[in-house]
Order: C-alpha cells, then sequence, then structure tokens
C-alpha cells in the first residue's frame, strides 16, 4: 500500500460486483470483474466505454453507494466506508432522481444540511453555484417546470455545492445545449486547476479528448486500457498524403498496398507510420503530380475505442 504524499486519491483492487438473485446467487450479472486502478491527486480521469460495461458500477461502488462483492476500494488513504472521506465527495449520477415539486433553492438548502452547511455560508453558496450555472432566475421556480438541461445543472449544482475534493460524474454533459457544455469544460477545467481530483464517465470522447489528463476504456466489467490520450491513440498513427484529382489507374495498381479513398475529387493515400513517404512522393512526382499535403497523423479516440472494443457488449 502506497503512503505520504504518494498514494493515489482513489485506489480499487481487484473489485467486483456481482448482482444475482436469491442468496445462492444461482443466475447472477458480473457487472464489475477485477478491477483494479489508481487515480492521482489533482488528475482528471475518465472512464469510457459502451453501455453495460461497467463504468457506471465502478462510480457508484466509488462513491459509497453500492458496495463491491469483493476487492478493496480507498479513498484519499481511508477506507470507502470512513465518514471524513465519504464527506470529501461530490457524486452526480447518471440519473438523478430530483423532488420536481420542489424549487433548486429549497433542494439546495437540504442537499447543503446533509453536507454539514447552514446559515449564511450556505446561502452564499446557494447563490455563488445558480451563477455560475446560469439558474439564479430559476432558483424559487418548481423544477417539474424544467427542461432536461435544466435538471441536468441542478444536479450538478448539488455535487459542487460543499466544494469536494473529488467530483465523480456520471454522464454530467446529458441533455445539456453547446453552450452549456462549453461552460461545463470551462469549470471542470479550473476545478482540477486548483487541485481537486475529478472522475468522470462520458460518451462525448470528443470532450474527453479536450479534458481528460488519463483515461481508462471499459468493456465487458473489466479496464482494456489505461494511459493518456497519447498512448491510448498511439495504435494507429500513420501518414496521410493528399492530392487533388484522382490519381491515374497505374500509380493507383502501385499503390495498392496501401489506403486509397477518394472523396469530393481529392485523392487520400494512408501509410503505415512506419513506411518511409519519400518512395511515394518520388512515385507522384514521376507522375508529374505534387501532393497537396503530406501530414503524420494519430487515430483520434473514438477511433481507439471503438477498435478496442470491436465486438463488445452494446445496449
Amino acid at each position: 500500500m502506497k503512503n505520504g504524499l504518494y498514494a493515489p486519491l482513489i485506489e480499487l483492487r481487484h473489485v467486483t460486483k456481482v448482482y444475482g438473485n436469491g442468496s445462492l446467487r444461482r443466475s447472477h450479472i458480473r457487472a464489475v470483474a477485477d478491477v483494479s486502478l489508481e487515480i492521482q491527486k489533482g488528475e482528471l480521469f475518465a472512464l469510457i466505454g459502451p453501455n453495460g460495461a461497467g463504468k457506471s458500477t465502478c462510480m457508484k461502488i466509488i462513491a459509497g453507494t453500492i458496495h463491491p462483492t469483493s476487492g478493496h476500494i480507498r479513498i484519499m488513504s481511508k477506507s470507502i466506508d470512513d465518514i471524513s472521506a465519504r464527506e470529501q465527495i461530490g457524486y452526480l449520477p447518471e440519473q438523478i432522481p430530483l423532488p420536481l415539486q420542489m424549487t433548486p433553492h429549497h433542494f439546495l438548502c437540504l442537499m447543503g444540511r446533509l453536507n454539514g452547511m447552514s446559515g449564511s455560508t450556505l446561502s452564499h453558496r446557494i447563490r455563488e453555484v445558480m451563477t455560475l450555472l446560469y439558474m439564479d432566475e430559476w432558483k424559487n421556480v418548481p423544477m417539474k417546470k424544467f427542461s432536461k438541461g435544466m435538471l441536468q445543472k441542478i444536479g450538478f449544482a448539488q455535487a459542487i455545492l460543499h466544494k469536494p475534493r473529488l467530483l465523480l460524474l456520471d454522464e454530467p454533459s446529458d441533455g445539456l445545449d453547446p453552450r452549456g457544455r462549453k461552460d461545463m469544460r470551462e469549470f471542470l477545467s479550473t476545478y482540477r486547476s486548483a487541485g481537486n481530483t475529478i472522475l468522470i464517465n462520458s460518451h462525448l470522447l470528443s470532450e474527453l479528448e479536450m479534458l481528460a489528463d488519463r483515461l481508462a476504456i471499459m468493456n465487458k466489467g473489466t479496464i482494456i486500457k489505461t494511459g493518456t490520450l497519447r498512448e491510448i491513440t498511439s495504435q494507429r498513427e500513420y501518414i496521410e498524403i493528399k492530392v487533388n484529382g484522382i490519381v491515374p489507374k497505374f500509380l493507383e495498381d502501385e499503390l495498392h498496398p496501401f489506403s486509397i479513398s477518394i472523396s469530393e475529387d481529392v485523392t487520400t493515400i494512408e501509410l503505415p507510420a512506419s513506411i518511409r513517404p519519400g518512395p511515394i512522393l518520388k512515385l507522384l512526382s514521376s507522375a508529374g503530380i505534387t501532393p497537396a499535403s503530406v501530414t503524420t497523423r494519430r487515430s483520434s479516440l473514438e477511433d481507439a475505442f471503438l477498435s478496442m472494443t470491436e465486438g463488445g457488449n452494446h445496449k
């Protein structure tokens, strides 16, 4: 076990969660299978994977809302059952059951008190959060009148209300419009810069490419790859040569070993990163063709995700 300043803020060791019917578990679903994971203080760490991969179950286990069947979890070097660790967690579940008959102000007052806040400190923080989310004018309106995106903002507000050191966000951008998603990204970036830790589960891979320090790809309850964006996407680096127009047939035959595609009168030739482009450029030049561009590219997070989870369980 690591100690002191080098201890991970979140530590999972061989965590498994089995849902079963009856005490004998004759019929069971293994939602999470032998997951081990470390997340460091100040990281924005993302869980990605197909629906049903076990991401939300991991979130619930870390939040302490469900218990693992086996394995160990430590938060800030403490047991997940330690109240002092739990007090430092803010959690936005995928589907938060908001009391729609209440106003945001009354709901946040209740949530603040449950987190040990009171008086002017709580009132000030509610105003601060509602202003931050551009919801101040709605604070006294019953939430039954809110859109999905507005409800999502209130769910997010309760998660950050007590300024937790660890923020767990399950699909936080769900229902938000482009402006709301941009505001969310800016907030998360600032929150991380202040030394806080964020664990996020999202299907918006393009946003995670902009935000995440590290990622873990899950499939069928297990983690199949963990690393930085560069480490995860570097599996497929390639050289892209673009040519205006369509290359002659004899050149196409010469280039047959490589990937060639034509779109809007532009021919794209893709070479593995291990292939030197010089001979190909010389071949094109011999036919009087000057490439419009030659670029080294890396597969996107979506490309890597689909490649690693191909054949996985999607619902």
